[in-house]
């Protein structure tokens, strides 16, 4: 592929803290992976993410093609993630943070969380607590913390019921009502990204509700930097620009993320 290239440059200045992206679609995914693989190793393979970018449409020659993958990569270091978190609606949280403890005053009130997860496990997360072995409950699970951790949360008062009567659970409450929040990556491998291709990106925010999202090129025309403008004059979101050039300059990338 002509972007090969491109890629072993990205490769030998990505920094230990790093991660590389790789926005491709179906036509082309599959060889990539393995491309990707020999070039920074299939152990450091982090994330394969599915962006679905239209909704479901009939096709006359089969499914249709609604969806595209974007590929994750360290360089075998130990690479920055930072999660985006925002709050749960209000409606949210008052059909289930409905129970209440001593607590309510200062944390809220909480939901129950499952305490174990699918399938047997024969570390410290397999043994049984407190009289619970968890590969007995249904088809056989395992508890999402060891027991050690267990019985911090339950001194902690963050496990009901705490007893052998019944299966325990997480209580979560409202204060920490938190679900994964998310910006829109766009990576065209073209030397000039015009208006056509910001147009689309929009359609795109304005569907998924997102104030942010970051649009990655060789470069930008007139016409393009000028719609990302009246964008954000007409919507308040805006469009991140980002060229090569400002992602491998260390101090501007910092600037245009800020």
């Amino acid at each position: 592929m002509a972007e090969v290239p491109r890629r072993i440059s990205l490769y030998r200045v990505l920094k230990p803290t790093g991660s590389f992206y790789y926005h491709c679609d179906w036509h082309a995914s599959h060889y990539v992976k393995v491309l990707l693989d020999q070039l920074f190793g299939e152990n450091n393979f982090q994330n394969e993410i599915i962006w679905k970018r239209t909704t479901a449409h009939a096709d006359t020659h089969g499914f249709g093609h609604v969806h595209d993958i974007v590929f994750r990569y360290s360089n075998g270091g130990k690479p920055v993630f930072n999660p985006q978190l925002k709050d749960y609606s209000q409606d949210y949280v008052e059909s289930y943070f409905i129970y209440e403890d001593e607590r309510v005053a200062t944390l809220g009130k909480y939901r129950l969380n499952d305490l174990t997860g699918s399938g047997l496990r024969n570390g410290e997360t397999g043994k049984p607590w407190r009289g619970i072995d968890p590969a007995r409950i249904g088809k056989g699970r395992h508890w999402m913390r060891t027991p050690d951790e267990l019985e911090e949360m339950a001194a902690d008062g963050r496990i009901y019921p705490v007893s052998s009567s019944a299966t325990p659970r997480r209580k979560k409450h409202d204060e920490l009502a938190l679900k994964e929040r998310w910006y829109p990556i766009q990576v065209k491998q073209k030397n000039k990204t015009g208006r056509p291709d910001i147009d689309s990106f929009e359609a795109v925010m304005m569907r998924e509700g997102c104030d942010i999202g970051f649009f990655v090129s060789f470069d930008f025309t007139e016409d393009a930097d000028a719609e990302i403008g009246a964008f954000f004059k007409r919507t308040g979101k805006t469009i991140r620009a980002l060229t090569v050039r400002d992602i491998l300059d260390e101090a501007k990338p910092g600037m245009k993320l800020a």
